[in-house]
């Protein structure tokens, strides 16, 4: 956008230009991106990264290989992250990227 001022990130990164930064209604798996034009809140983009049907035939088969123990650290939110432990996956850190 030429001739804009445009943010995109976590609302930490947006509060020195957009002060009314509207929280959003995550649902568990979901990522929030906000969005500030001109020093001013324009809106919030949800995404979601689904588990891939794969990852937990390939953790049983790092098992398989003798991996006896799978963590994934991640910069998700502490619900997204449980979201692939309830699928069995492996142990988690979460909000490990900033």
């Amino acid at each position: 956008m030429a001739g804009h001022e445009v943010r995109v990130g976590k609302p930490g990164f947006l509060a020195d230009v957009a002060n009314d930064v509207v929280p959003a209604d995550l649902q568990g798996g979901e990522l929030a991106v906000y969005v500030s034009i001109d020093r001013r809140y324009a809106g919030v983009l949800l995404l979601a990264d689904p588990v891939r049907d794969e990852a937990a035939e390939t953790v049983r088969r790092l098992a398989a290989l003798g991996v006896q123990h799978t963590l994934m650290v991640t910069g998700d939110a502490e619900a997204t992250a449980r979201k692939y432990i309830a699928a069995s996956l492996f142990a988690y850190h979460a909000m490990y990227i900033a």
